[in-house]
């Protein structure tokens, strides 16, 4: 099993976004450390995948909030995402509570979705989310999302005044 590794290019430079993005990779990791357990690691595995349920709708609920706040032309199809991994994970996670025996192939899908899945999705419409949010916050001197954008803008800056 692969560990949910963090990388620069996961960097989207909104720090509650890569801050909750992190968060998710240590809940995730827990997860995997439990996998490798010699006793049956059932309960463990259901109580930690129950962290990384709720933490995961978390912060899809934290992304969708700054797409509908701040109008984000690509909207429709974020969400269509963050539904697949929304419905990915309460199957997974009712899966989970009923299962007797976990499969390895369930733990490598469970494992894929995780680690390989999140990150390309972070890679790839988060990034373009961000991006999207750090043009508006320089073209609208947004202050409150101003301070979400870590290494860009600092209080005092001349460049929030363009």
């Amino acid at each position: 099993m692969k560990n949910f590794e963090w990388h620069d290019d996961l960097d989207t430079g909104i720090e509650l976004i890569d801050d909750q993005h992190k968060q998710y990779g240590r809940f995730a990791n827990a997860f995997f450390k439990l996998c490798y357990n010699d006793r049956d690691p059932r309960p463990e595995l259901r109580k930690a995948f129950d962290f990384l349920h709720a933490y995961a709708r978390e912060h899809l609920t934290t992304e969708e909030a700054l797409m509908e706040e701040y109008d984000y032309p690509q909207r429709a199809a974020h969400l269509e995402r963050h539904d697949y991994l929304r419905k990915w994970i309460d199957d997974t996670h009712e899966r989970l509570k009923e299962t007797k025996q976990l499969s390895g192939d369930f733990l490598m899908k469970i494992n894929y979705v995780l680690v390989e899945w999140f990150q390309e999705h972070i890679r790839g419409m988060d990034h373009r989310l961000t991006r999207y949010l750090r043009q508006v916050a320089a073209e609208r001197n947004d202050s409150k999302l101003l301070r979400m954008i870590k290494g860009i803008f600092s209080v005092g800056d001349d460049v929030r005044k363009k």
